[in-house]
Formats: structure tokens, sequence, C-alpha cells
């Protein structure tokens, strides 16, 4: 059984301010640790549950955070920046996906950092749903039939993963109370459920069901202002949908999201 893993930076334990997600913070180090030591439970878990490959990636920011040296090593660790990001070396030979510290879709109320890929965007549908990274996420690893199994973040991200993938185990691990504040689990108590929902999860697997968007699909995205439009417009797929809004017809998730994240790198 092989497992892919998916680790974020927002929802883990204890993090509440977007400095400590960047070297801008003086404790981006200690976090650092925290995010690896998440990313090792939910192995753990995996492990137990039968796994016999795992393979983790770095999916925040330029995907350098991990850090490799502490990483469980049964472990097979993805890092930098690939096109398409976060889940993007995960395949058809996958027989499970887990996302780790994620966070809820932007304007989420009360949810710790939240935000979907840039500050740039308002909102992004898919066939007029909105979407947040992890729906993006379980709808990248649909296409390939592969079941996103279990998610650990805020309590805003569970109640969004209920939304799209009702089936997952998850973990919450603060409870969000605004943008940047939350009551946190001690980071011991977060790994030691992350360890134990992991495990039931795949436990679980034969019930599990990819998540599947109908094609061909179509990418509306807001932007918070008009000036990315004029930008995102210049890749031949997009077309201008309103003053701040571009859309986008795809025959696939793959294709929507090298897309999408090309755009993301043009319009900044």
């Amino acid at each position: 059984m092989k497992v892919f893993i998916s680790v974020d930076m927002e929802g883990i334990s204890g993090v509440v301010s977007g400095d400590e997600c960047s070297g801008a913070d003086k404790d981006y180090g200690m976090w650092r640790k925290t995010m690896t030591l998440e990313a090792n439970a939910a192995i753990e878990g995996a492990f137990e549950a039968g796994a016999t490959e795992v393979v983790v990636n770095d999916s925040h920011g330029g995907g350098r955070n991990l850090l490799p040296e502490e990483l469980d090593p049964r472990a097979v660790l993805s890092r930098g920046q690939p096109l398409p990001a976060m889940i993007a070396p995960l395949d058809a030979t996958y027989a499970a996906g887990m996302l780790i510290g994620y966070h809820a879709k932007r304007g989420t109320a009360c949810a710790i950092l939240d935000h979907t890929y840039s500050g740039k965007y308002h909102r992004i549908l898919i066939n007029g749903r909105e979407f947040g990274e992890m729906g993006l996420a379980a709808a990248y690893a649909g296409h390939f039939g592969v079941p996103i199994v279990f998610v650990s973040g805020d309590d805003k991200l569970q109640a969004e993963a209920r939304d799209f993938i009702p089936h997952a185990g998850s973990v919450v691990t603060k409870h969000a109370t605004g943008q940047t504040n939350a009551r946190c689990l001690s980071p011991q108590k977060a790994r030691d459920l992350i360890r134990a929902g992991a495990r039931e999860a795949l436990s679980r697997l034969a019930e599990m069901k990819p998540f599947l968007v109908e094609k061909p699909i179509t990418l509306d995205v807001e932007f918070a202002t008009t000036s990315p439009v004029d930008q995102a417009v210049c890749l031949p797929v997009f077309e201008r949908a309103g003053a701040r809004a571009i859309r986008g017809v795809f025959p696939n998730m793959v294709e929507l999201v090298r897309l999408a994240t090309l755009m993301t790198r043009l319009v900044g």
C-alpha cells in the first residue's frame, strides 16, 4: 500500500501567524520542527496500518520547510516547488492520500490564516462550487482514482473537509477563534491524534471514495483587484469573465491545476 502525504504549515498545532510560517519569524525553526513531527506522526500511522511505501511532499511555500534530517527515515521526501505545486507528485500508483497541516479556504470566518494559494485570489470556483486548497488537492487526487483519507488542521478545515470528503478521517489541531487566534492542542497531543487518526483512516480504505468533478471542468477565478486579470488573460486558455474575474474550461483536473499554477506564478 503506497501512501502520499502532503504537508502544509498553517494548520499545524500552535501556528497562528503568517510570520511563523516563514523565515521572517525568529521562531520559524521551531515551527519547521513541529511541522516535521506532525508529518512523522502521519507516517507512523500509515506504516502501522500496513503501508509499504510513504512519500511526503513539502507543500508549504517554496517546499523547503520540512527538516530532512528529522523526518522518519522510512519515508521518501519530495521537496522544492514543482509545477503544479502542493500535490503534484501524486499519481495513480498511490492507494491513498493524506493532507496534514492544511487550512480553510479564503473567506472562511474565524479560520486560522484562511487563504487560497495567493492573497490576490478572492474566490476559486470549479463548476460553480467554491474550492480551497484542500478541495483542489482532493479533486487532483480524484483524477487518478486516489481517495484523500485523512486531513488535519483547525476546526474550520475539518468542517470544509466534511463537505467535500465526508468519508475521510480528520484531526483538529486547534480551534480557531479568529484569523490569528486559536485554542491549540499541545504539539504532543496533536501528534498522538494524527498518528491514531491516520492509522484508523487507512484501516477503512476499502470504503473510501475518490473525490470526482464532472468533466469538462469550468474554472472561475475571482481576484481581489482588477489588475491580475490583465496578466491572466495572456494565457489563451483564460478569458475575462468580469472586471475581477477570469474563466477557463479544462478537460481534466491535471490540465486545470497545471494552467492554474502557471497563472498563479504569472500574477504573483
